[in-house]
């Protein structure tokens, strides 16, 4: 059942490296972050809850098994043989099953593509390219890869049954490498588990055992049940627990989610009413969460959840420099700063205009929510976008809040989006044609990745009412103490060696102290300027080599003893030395050291 292409002549090996992606990150984590970001895209109802159910069970390894008999031998043909999690003589899988979903809708086979979209040509048959846009959490068609690599054996299946014509579908797919098989021949890096002429299975018997063997627990509700055998070490039940609360509390709290975890005859359910609970008992040691206090950030995101409307704080419209100030809160700043020190969680509501561009402006808002805590060694903050938590942006420094900025409204949630990296863990004003969709995309993004951390700044302020000397006669300092002794006077600048002196296309240098002992080693390194950084550590010999054309040198008074990259060694015998040196980009500025 598992097919492999023979690698013809005149095509090139390929050996996969998407499992590189994953390289630095949990993968217990992101294959959570997968799988919920898919099931929350693929909700039949936008609005509508779904709910995703993890199933851990194992599975028998028969010599005639259908699910690997094919399967092996491609796998032991290719170098590192994959390692995965096995018992004696079975092997564990994780089933991953959504419901309140559409399923992989869409043309099931190339031959049936029209105008009509969907999703499951792309989720099968594509990579790297992904149909999803406008709120949809992935962007990219490579998040997928982490069901492979998940899996020790470098496969997952997929049961569907899809919401626009009710069929069920079973497809499997292999990421592996280019390999010489035992039979003499060279295989593609990818196969897939299918029916004839590589179609879905649809047969009812085969579908029912498939259903019995890993646990699956769907009948007729519309979805996708993944089955990933041969898990990897570090995939546990605790681990996707842990996983789901911090990188989808949100949903889960606003009861748009609701996440199932099924291990050992138990069940735990992921609501909201039972994170809370649940969150506390969790041993958060080695997670991102470690060094937070569980139980009061769990009252931060209950209140802000639940919130009246008539408490929510609106800010006006802003300016064209796209800067939060005081005046954004008009008549309601003291009230908030009031709120803010009593330690109250504040709902703030900031509107902004994004500017496509192609088509009109758009108005659009997103939301956030600080509280004031001065137990905090660290600030709690988080980013959200259309559910999922955007985990890598700390933007708030060393105050003491808790800070939720919340993007879900579509026009801010499509903006974002766009600039998402891959893991949708970063919203980067670089991202790979960002900037071409939308006018002043760059201040944009910088106004809404900033905005929590204005906002502390402005609230920080100290309101009316508070004296900042009433206890001025409990502490306080002797106005009759000893004036200490002024200090000493600075000691004498040393006299300038050098004047250094613009002109065009480089810079000359000649002796300013005319009392210098010569001769005179002096040593110059130069590098252009940088907005950020130490300009000399962020010197690349592409910007300019001191020893190669265009730069010219011309010396009197003196030779070059040292010349390369960004350094230049001169040694100076008269009192009347001049050097030019030019050929450096006239629309850069250069900064010298000259010693």
């Amino acid at each position: 059942m598992w097919k492999f292409r023979i690698l013809a002549d005149g095509e090139p090996e390929r050996h996969p490296h998407e499992s590189e992606f994953f390289k630095d990150m949990d993968v217990a984590a992101s294959l959570v972050r997968e799988a919920i970001q898919n099931a929350l895209d693929a909700r039949n109802v936008e609005g509508q809850s779904v709910c995703v159910r993890f199933i851990f069970g194992d599975h028998p390894i028969k010599s005639n098994d259908a699910y690997y008999e094919d399967l092996i031998p491609h796998l032991t043909s290719c170098t590192p043989l994959p390692q995965f999690e096995h018992n004696d003589d079975k092997m564990a899988f994780l089933t991953i099953e959504d419901f309140g979903t559409k399923g992989l809708d869409g043309p099931v086979t190339r031959a049936e593509v029209t105008n009509e979209k969907g999703n499951y040509l792309n989720f099968w048959w594509s990579e790297g390219k992904s149909e999803k846009h406008g709120q949809s959490r992935g962007r990219w068609g490579l998040g997928k890869t982490i069901f492979h690599v998940a899996s020790g054996v470098r496969s997952f299946f997929g049961l569907t049954v899809r919401s626009d014509d009710q069929r069920k579908l079973l497809l499997g797919k292999s990421l592996l490498t280019a390999h010489k098989h035992t039979d003499g021949k060279q295989y593609n890096y990818f196969g897939y588990f299918t029916g004839e002429d590589g179609k879905p299975i649809e047969d009812n018997n085969f579908l029912t055992d498939f259903v019995t063997q890993f646990r699956i627990t769907r009948t007729t509700e519309t979805g996708l049940s993944i089955v990933i055998p041969g898990l990897v070490e570090g995939i546990k039940p605790d681990g996707v627990i842990r996983s789901a609360i911090i990188h989808y509390f949100f949903p889960i709290i606003t009861k748009m989610l609701t996440v199932e975890i099924w291990y050992n005859s138990k069940i735990v359910k992921l609501n909201s009413e039972t994170i809370y609970d649940i969150a506390n008992e969790q041993n958060w040691q080695g997670s991102d969460w470690e060094n937070m206090a569980i139980n009061p950030l769990m009252m931060f995101l209950l209140e802000s959840s639940t919130k009246p409307a008539a408490e929510k704080i609106c800010l006006k419209q802003p300016s064209r420099t796209l800067k939060i100030g005081e005046d954004s809160f008009e008549k309601t700043l003291e009230d908030a700063r009031k709120l803010y020190s009593e330690n109250k969680v504040l709902w703030i509501d900031v509107p902004i205009k994004i500017l496509p561009a192609e088509g009109p402006e758009q108005m659009t808002h997103f939301e956030v929510f600080i509280q004031k805590d001065d137990s905090l060694r660290e600030p709690d903050e988080f980013y959200i976008r259309s559910g999922i938590t955007i985990s890598d942006i700390k933007m708030i420094g060393s105050r003491h809040v808790r800070a939720l900025l919340s993007a879900h409204d579509g026009p801010i949630s499509t903006f974002l989006g766009d600039s998402e990296s891959p893991a949708h863990t970063e919203w980067k004003e670089r991202t790979e044609g960002f900037s071409k969709k939308y006018i002043n995309a760059r201040d944009t993004l910088r106004y809404v990745r900033s905005s929590m951390r204005e906002l502390v700044k402005i609230l920080e302020h100290l309101p009316p009412g508070l004296e900042p000397d009433f206890l001025q006669d409990i502490f306080f300092i002797p106005r009759n103490i000893e004036t200490p002794p002024p200090p000493p006077p600075p000691p004498p600048a040393q006299p300038r060696v050098f004047d250094i002196r613009k002109i065009s296309g480089g810079f000359s240098i000649t002796l300013a102290d005319a009392s210098a002992k010569l001769p005179l080693i002096s040593t110059m390194k130069l590098a252009y300027d940088t907005k950020r950084g130490n300009p000399f550590s962020r010197y690349n010999p592409l910007d300019f080599d001191l020893a190669e054309r265009p730069i010219q040198k011309q010396l009197t008074g003196g030779n070059i003893t040292r010349c390369s990259g960004n350094s230049l060694e001169v040694e100076i015998m008269d009192s009347d030395f001049v050097a030019h040196v030019t050929g450096f980009d006239e629309k850069r500025d250069l900064v010298i050291v000259i010693k």
